[in-house]
């Protein structure tokens, strides 16, 4: 069985791949991709959901595929930028 400190340093290394891996345009695009996917379509079975849940749900996804299409042009463009000076002192300090 692990100890305390090994859980602690395993969800530490956890905080730190999910923070760099969601600072990545790449990330981004795939989560764009992923809601253009969850829109509605015509051949999807609707249930009990009516057109007007349908296009909200539509225009939910749309929107969210936007932010996150968005997202990825800032981060391609370097803002924000990915690792600030904070950021790393406090990495540095921790270390």
């Amino acid at each position: 069985m692990l100890a305390l400190s090994e859980h602690v340093q395993q969800f530490q290394l956890r905080v730190v791949q999910g923070a760099l891996t969601t600072a990545t345009a790449a990330f981004w695009r795939r989560r764009a991709a992923d809601f253009d996917q969850a829109r509605p379509r015509d051949s999807d079975y609707t249930g009990n959901a009516t057109r007007d849940d349908l296009a909200a749900l539509d225009q939910r996804c749309a929107a969210a595929a936007r932010a996150c299409r968005h997202h990825a042009l800032l981060v391609e463009s370097g803002y924000p930028e990915l690792i600030s000076p904070e950021v790393r002192t406090a990495l540095a300090k921790a270390a």
